[in-house]
């Protein structure tokens, strides 16, 4: 047997392996997905393209991880969707 070649076991730990990896990335997508459904949505810097806007608005980069906003204390509640389009056009 050359250094090279590999037995089954060691290819179907690799394949494990691989789909360890694979389905924790996926894990983490939904982590993210089920996040801004529950928390960024309901900030008051969640944008109209479903996106954080706290760069756009405080001029800076966000202090924290987007999935650390409300530990931190940087989660603004959003106000209601009426007073956000009076306040833009200055009613």
């Amino acid at each position: 047997m050359k250094c090279n070649d590999i037995t089954k076991e060691q290819a179907a730990a690799n394949e494990l392996m691989a789909w360890l990896v694979e389905e924790t990335r996926k894990e983490s997508e939904l982590d993210a997905k089920n996040r801004r459904e529950k928390i960024c949505k309901n900030c008051d810097y969640w944008g109209e393209y479903n996106m954080c806007d706290y760069i756009l608005r405080e001029k800076h980069i966000r202090p924290c991880p987007g999935r650390e906003c409300v530990e931190k204390g940087f989660f603004k509640p959003r106000t209601k969707r009426k007073e956000k389009i009076a306040s833009v056009w200055g009613k």
